[in-house]
């Protein structure tokens, strides 16, 4: 089983409460840059100290799982707008992403209970979804998403499954998609309608160089 967490700006202290939970030892950072303005705590170098003292181990992927990328850029015309932006259905054809998949099922193969950090604290806004955890669970890894409830703050676990209903769904209410936003089928339209979802939320959230837009860490 493979975990994925975002840091937010909570402290170390009840962020790896929440890898205690799971039994969590390994950290795999999938930031472009391991750096925080808003949560310095999470630095590469005070993270890394502080996890060496849990005897989490620490490493960091951006080259291979980040999202700031430039080997999978694609053009993009968007109404009046034309820009370059990170496709990531492309992202994973490439040799970076590959060499991740290496290193990580090397990591798996020693006994390694992972969790693919970020920093978002909802996994449909952030890369290690709809990026790496997308390739992850279509290729038969066991997916599962680390949270808090918003209300409560307690920590809760999301399949990948129930976290793409929740997309489709979402996306079918506001009007972006067309059809019923049901995942257990395995009909073709249903395939298609997980699929333009996933475009949607590669265009919504894609990395796109020169502009100023959201950050995506």
């Amino acid at each position: 089983m493979i975990f994925t967490i975002g840091h937010t700006i909570q402290s170390l202290d009840d962020f790896y409460d929440m890898l205690q939970h799971y039994d969590v030892n390994c950290i795999i950072d999938v930031r472009s840059m391991p750096f925080s303005k808003h949560a310095p705590q999470f630095n590469k170098e005070s993270l890394c100290l502080y996890l060496k003292g849990k005897n989490v181990l620490y490493a960091h992927f951006g080259k291979e799982f980040g999202a700031r990328r430039d080997d999978c850029l694609q053009y993009v015309h968007n109404g009046n707008e034309d820009f370059m932006q990170v496709n990531f259905e492309l992202g994973v054809k490439t040799d970076n992403f590959k060499a991740g998949i290496n290193r990580l099922d090397k990591a798996l193969s020693q006994g390694r209970t992972i969790a693919l950090m970020c920093t978002e604290a909802n996994p449909l806004d952030c890369h290690r979804f709809s990026f790496i955890s997308r390739y992850l669970y279509d290729n038969k890894y066991d997916i599962m998403h680390i949270m808090r409830n918003k209300e409560t703050h307690e920590i809760q676990l999301k399949t990948h499954k129930e976290l793409e209903s929740r997309m489709i769904n979402e996306y079918v209410r506001k009007g972006k998609l067309s059809g019923e936003g049901d995942l257990f089928s395995e009909s073709n339209d249903e395939k298609k309608l997980r699929d333009e979802a996933y475009r949607i939320k590669n265009r919504e959230i894609g990395y796109k160089p020169m502009m100023e837009e959201k950050i995506i860490d």
